[in-house]
């Protein structure tokens, strides 16, 4: 049965024999090279990862500790605005209990009497009734300036703290 392996030469047999441990040692060593390569390459990769949650981790500090800057600047100028439109408040109600003197408007059948010529227009001459309104519109739209104020400061926090972050490049 092994009688047709000795029609084979020697040197054929040995030169295969050398090919099949060649072809074996070089399966083996890339074989090595190849899960050193992927033990590099993940090595590579979790590096790569860590770095990119760290970096994760530092914006989101910074976001946090912007955020929590921003709200606290907010809630100095909300504060100060409350405390302006409460006086606001207070001086409209003075404003409006000093009226108590002033005539009261006639009827709308009658005619009004003509203010001093000379006198000028300080609204020293109204009636309570349109002082009143109009002290009281003033104060409506004081405390809307103030409110108004409150939002331009805090857009202006919020821009100055989004300038001043560090710009990302667009993958």
């Amino acid at each position: 049965m092994l009688g047709f392996l000795s029609l084979v030469p020697a040197r054929l047999w040995a030169g295969l024999a050398l090919a099949a441990a060649l072809g074996l040692a070089l399966m083996w060593f890339g074989n090595a090279r190849y899960t050193a390569g992927a033990e590099h390459v993940t090595a590579a990769w979790d590096a790569d990862k860590l770095a990119q949650s760290k970096a994760a981790l530092t914006l989101i500090e910074n976001r946090d500790r912007a955020q929590s800057d921003l709200q606290s600047k907010a809630d100095k100028q909300r504060s100060a605005a409350n405390a302006q439109i409460r006086d606001l408040d207070a001086r409209l109600a003075a404003a409006v209990d000093s009226l108590h003197n002033r005539p009261e408007r006639p009827n709308a059948g009658s005619v009004p009497e003509v203010a001093a010529t000379g006198v000028g227009c300080t609204g020293a001459s109204l009636f309570a009734a349109d002082a009143q309104f109009l002290i009281r519109e003033a104060g409506r739209a004081d405390k809307l300036r103030a409110r108004a104020e409150t939002c331009e400061a805090a857009y202006n926090a919020a821009r100055d703290t989004l300038a001043s972050w560090p710009k990302q490049s667009q993958p």
